[in-house]
């Protein structure tokens, strides 16, 4: 209601980043993997990379992609997000900006040719 009261609409957030299930059999289950990060979002210049496992978005562990969707419920634009990945066996921590998702993403964000389905954007419900 917050957003209609002040913009007139519902405003999603959006990180720009694009993930899929890829299970890490090697390592706890976790099976969210980082397939493309949009550039000229908040997410491509934090330095998160395609190929990254998503460990955590804020509080909450992250361990099948409708994780990342709880996760990224109540993300608001214009607050941050906090977003840790695993990559070469080390722990990256990632801090951004949540913008206003974009009306149409799929045009700024197309997948690339030969690539596996998204699952989800990183993205966030209205208020």
């Amino acid at each position: 209601m917050a957003d209609f009261n002040q913009y007139g609409h519902a405003q999603y957030g959006w990180v720009g980043i694009n993930v899929r299930q890829a299970p890490d059999i090697l390592h706890d289950g976790r099976t969210v993997s980082v397939v493309q990060v949009v550039p000229g979002t908040p997410a491509s210049e934090s330095g998160i990379q395609p190929g990254d496992t998503v460990m955590r978005i804020d509080a909450r562990e992250i361990y099948r992609p409708t994780d990342v969707l709880d996760a990224s419920f109540f993300s608001q634009v214009g607050s941050n997000m906090n977003v840790v990945v695993r990559r070469d066996e080390k722990l990256y921590n990632y801090n951004f900006a949540v913008i206003e998702r974009p009306q149409n993403p799929a045009s700024v964000s197309a997948p690339m040719a030969g690539s596996p389905t998204l699952v989800n954007h990183v993205a966030a419900n209205p208020r």
